[in-house]
Protein backbone atom coordinates (compact mmCIF):
# COMPACT_ATOMS: atom_id res chain seq x y z
CA UNK A 1 0.00 0.00 0.00
CA UNK A 2 1.74 3.49 -0.99
CA UNK A 3 0.68 6.27 1.58
CA UNK A 4 0.54 8.94 -0.74
CA UNK A 5 -1.64 10.05 -4.41
CA UNK A 6 1.73 10.22 -6.18
CA UNK A 7 2.55 6.73 -7.17
CA UNK A 8 5.14 7.77 -10.38
CA UNK A 9 7.49 10.21 -7.89
CA UNK A 10 7.93 8.54 -4.28
CA UNK A 11 7.87 10.74 -1.79
CA UNK A 12 11.65 11.90 -0.01
CA UNK A 13 12.04 11.92 3.07
CA UNK A 14 15.18 13.38 5.29
CA UNK A 15 15.86 11.45 8.66
CA UNK A 16 18.03 13.36 10.74
CA UNK A 17 19.25 11.62 14.04
CA UNK A 18 22.71 11.19 15.68
CA UNK A 19 22.25 7.20 16.48
CA UNK A 20 22.90 4.96 13.48
CA UNK A 21 20.34 2.57 15.24
CA UNK A 22 17.55 5.06 15.00
CA UNK A 23 18.99 6.09 11.46
CA UNK A 24 19.11 2.30 10.50
CA UNK A 25 15.24 1.50 11.32
CA UNK A 26 13.52 4.79 10.07
CA UNK A 27 15.00 4.53 7.01
CA UNK A 28 14.22 0.50 6.87
CA UNK A 29 10.08 1.38 7.74
CA UNK A 30 10.06 4.43 5.42
CA UNK A 31 11.57 2.42 2.91
CA UNK A 32 9.66 -0.90 2.92
CA UNK A 33 6.27 1.76 2.90
CA UNK A 34 7.73 3.21 -0.32
CA UNK A 35 9.33 6.59 0.77
CA UNK A 36 12.96 7.42 -0.86
CA UNK A 37 15.44 8.80 2.52
CA UNK A 38 18.32 10.93 2.73
CA UNK A 39 19.84 10.08 6.21
CA UNK A 40 22.01 12.85 7.62
CA UNK A 41 23.56 12.09 11.12
CA UNK A 42 24.14 15.71 12.19
CA UNK A 43 22.44 18.93 12.04
CA UNK A 44 25.13 19.87 9.77
CA UNK A 45 24.76 17.28 7.63
CA UNK A 46 21.28 17.76 7.46
CA UNK A 47 21.61 21.14 6.15
CA UNK A 48 24.11 19.87 3.11
CA UNK A 49 21.85 17.60 2.28
CA UNK A 50 18.94 19.89 1.92
CA UNK A 51 20.82 21.88 -0.18
CA UNK A 52 21.76 18.71 -2.46
CA UNK A 53 17.99 17.92 -2.31
CA UNK A 54 14.66 19.36 -1.26
CA UNK A 55 12.83 16.52 0.44
CA UNK A 56 8.87 16.18 0.97
CA UNK A 57 9.16 15.93 4.86
CA UNK A 58 11.69 15.73 7.40
CA UNK A 59 12.23 13.82 10.92
CA UNK A 60 14.27 15.61 13.03
CA UNK A 61 15.73 14.55 16.06
CA UNK A 62 15.32 17.32 19.17
CA UNK A 63 18.42 16.33 20.98
CA UNK A 64 21.80 15.87 19.16
CA UNK A 65 25.14 16.53 19.88
CA UNK A 66 26.68 20.08 18.41
CA UNK A 67 23.85 21.72 16.36
CA UNK A 68 20.28 20.47 18.16
CA UNK A 69 17.04 19.85 16.38
CA UNK A 70 15.90 23.11 17.41
CA UNK A 71 18.66 25.31 16.11
CA UNK A 72 18.14 22.90 12.50
CA UNK A 73 14.73 23.87 12.83
CA UNK A 74 15.49 27.42 12.80
CA UNK A 75 17.72 27.78 9.93
CA UNK A 76 14.88 25.45 8.30
CA UNK A 77 12.43 27.83 8.96
CA UNK A 78 14.50 31.20 8.18
CA UNK A 79 15.15 29.57 4.65
CA UNK A 80 13.06 30.65 1.78
CA UNK A 81 14.03 27.26 0.11
CA UNK A 82 13.26 25.03 2.81
CA UNK A 83 10.53 27.32 5.37
CA UNK A 84 7.60 25.02 4.12
CA UNK A 85 8.92 21.61 4.00
CA UNK A 86 7.03 20.10 6.96
CA UNK A 87 9.27 18.73 10.01
CA UNK A 88 8.46 16.33 12.23
CA UNK A 89 10.23 16.10 15.27
CA UNK A 90 11.25 13.11 16.81
CA UNK A 91 11.49 12.79 20.79
CA UNK A 92 11.91 10.39 23.55
CA UNK A 93 10.75 12.62 26.23
CA UNK A 94 6.74 13.73 26.67
CA UNK A 95 7.49 17.00 28.65
CA UNK A 96 4.75 19.36 27.60
CA UNK A 97 6.88 22.49 27.92
CA UNK A 98 9.20 21.14 25.08
CA UNK A 99 6.68 19.88 22.84
CA UNK A 100 5.30 23.55 22.88
CA UNK A 101 8.23 24.87 22.28
CA UNK A 102 8.90 22.42 19.59
CA UNK A 103 5.41 23.75 17.90
CA UNK A 104 6.27 27.28 18.68
CA UNK A 105 9.56 27.27 17.13
CA UNK A 106 7.76 25.83 14.08
CA UNK A 107 7.46 22.01 14.34
CA UNK A 108 4.23 20.46 12.72
CA UNK A 109 3.91 17.47 14.54
CA UNK A 110 6.18 15.13 16.39
CA UNK A 111 6.61 11.59 17.41
CA UNK A 112 7.88 9.85 20.59
CA UNK A 113 10.32 7.37 20.57
CA UNK A 114 10.46 4.21 20.88
CA UNK A 115 7.35 4.80 17.57
CA UNK A 116 5.06 2.86 16.16
CA UNK A 117 5.04 2.03 13.19
CA UNK A 118 1.88 2.26 11.89
CA UNK A 119 1.43 5.48 13.55
CA UNK A 120 5.10 6.68 12.47
CA UNK A 121 3.99 6.23 8.83
CA UNK A 122 0.35 7.71 9.15
CA UNK A 123 2.07 11.23 10.09
CA UNK A 124 4.95 10.67 7.73
CA UNK A 125 2.61 10.41 4.82
CA UNK A 126 0.18 12.93 5.95
CA UNK A 127 2.58 15.47 6.12
CA UNK A 128 4.10 14.65 2.71
CA UNK A 129 1.44 14.60 1.36
CA UNK A 130 0.32 18.30 2.74
CA UNK A 131 3.99 19.35 1.63
CA UNK A 132 3.08 18.57 -1.76
CA UNK A 133 -0.53 19.74 -1.99
CA UNK A 134 0.81 23.08 -0.57
CA UNK A 135 3.96 23.35 -3.02
CA UNK A 136 1.52 22.41 -6.09
CA UNK A 137 -0.68 25.40 -4.65
CA UNK A 138 2.69 27.88 -4.15
CA UNK A 139 3.19 26.66 -8.12
CA UNK A 140 -0.39 27.31 -9.03
CA UNK A 141 0.06 30.68 -7.05
CA UNK A 142 -3.41 29.96 -4.44
CA UNK A 143 -3.10 31.38 -0.98
CA UNK A 144 -2.25 29.18 1.45
CA UNK A 145 -1.45 29.19 4.77
CA UNK A 146 1.70 30.96 5.83
CA UNK A 147 4.32 28.90 7.87
CA UNK A 148 4.30 31.87 10.44
CA UNK A 149 0.53 30.78 11.22
CA UNK A 150 1.44 27.22 11.97
CA UNK A 151 -2.17 25.66 13.02
CA UNK A 152 -3.85 29.49 12.50
CA UNK A 153 -6.47 29.53 9.78
CA UNK A 154 -7.15 32.66 7.57
CA UNK A 155 -9.43 34.78 9.42
CA UNK A 156 -9.40 33.02 12.75
CA UNK A 157 -9.59 34.87 16.13
CA UNK A 158 -7.13 34.96 18.79
CA UNK A 159 -7.34 32.16 21.26
CA UNK A 160 -8.17 33.56 24.82
CA UNK A 161 -5.87 31.93 26.99
CA UNK A 162 -7.63 33.21 30.64
CA UNK A 163 -10.63 34.35 31.84
CA UNK A 164 -9.19 37.89 32.02
CA UNK A 165 -8.25 37.68 28.63
CA UNK A 166 -11.97 37.32 27.64
CA UNK A 167 -13.39 40.15 29.61
CA UNK A 168 -14.28 43.26 27.27
CA UNK A 169 -11.97 46.24 27.72
CA UNK A 170 -13.67 49.02 29.51
CA UNK A 171 -13.00 52.79 28.74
Amino acid sequence: MRPWPWPEVPPLALIVDDQDPNLRLLGRVLTDAGFDVMPAATGEQALLRLAAAVPDVILLDVHMPGMSGFEVLSRIRCSPAWVHVPVIFLTATHERDLLRRAFDAGADDYVTKPFVADELLARVATHAELGRLRARMRELDVPALRPATHGALPGAKRVLTSPEAAAPATT
